[in-house]
């Protein structure tokens, strides 16, 4: 049997990278950000189908921006996830959430590079997206956008429960207090 500490190191591990990861991007997104308009946007494209044979949809960018260089696109994706926390009533805590693999996520150089599951925080939800109902360890099917050099930097453009039956493909990840 495993002990405590051997389970807990991978873990720790895995909270450390996700944290790096977020960190790393949000560093690189605050050199050469544009205080304008970064030109007319289009709505939101329609999320991906389910899969038929297992229920999911597939976790994909789609670009809103018109014109400007990659770093300018405004990405949405859609996927699944699991509510980790709620926003806490004076703003202090996010909301968190654990979500899928995102393989097409793209970077702010445009280029494709994926993200890996992970306890995501989201500071901003878009108007008419609403919580109600909503509790920690509940299965949701979600869009967020990435905006490189708009604020906020993320933001959540809906949110409903997943369908019934759904499978989400989470590990566990366990945190150390």
């Amino acid at each position: 049997m495993k002990s405590k500490s051997s389970v807990m190191l991978p873990a720790a591990l895995a909270l450390f990278s996700a944290v790096f990861f977020l960190t790393y991007f949000a560093a690189r997104g605050m050199g050469g950000g544009s205080s304008g308009p970064s030109g007319p946007t289009t709505p939101a494209a329609k999320p991906p189908a389910a899969n038929p044979s297992t229920g999911d949809a597939a976790a994909s960018p789609t670009p809103h921006a018109q014109g400007g260089d990659a770093a300018d696109d405004v990405r949405s994706y859609d996927t699944l996830g699991r509510i980790v926390t709620l926003p806490s009533k004076d703003g202090k805590r996010p909301l968190e959430i654990h979500h899928e693999v995102i393989p097409h996520f793209v970077g702010r150089d445009g280029t494709e590079v994926g993200m890996k599951e992970m306890i995501m925080p989201f500071h901003d939800l878009a108007p008419g997206v609403s919580l109600e109902g909503l509790k920690a360890g509940d299965a949701i099917r979600f869009t967020f956008e990435v905006r490189w050099n708009k604020s906020p930097r993320t933001l959540v453009t809906r949110l409903t429960p997943a369908e019934p039956g759904v499978t989400l493909h989470l590990s566990e990840i366990i945190e150390s207090k």
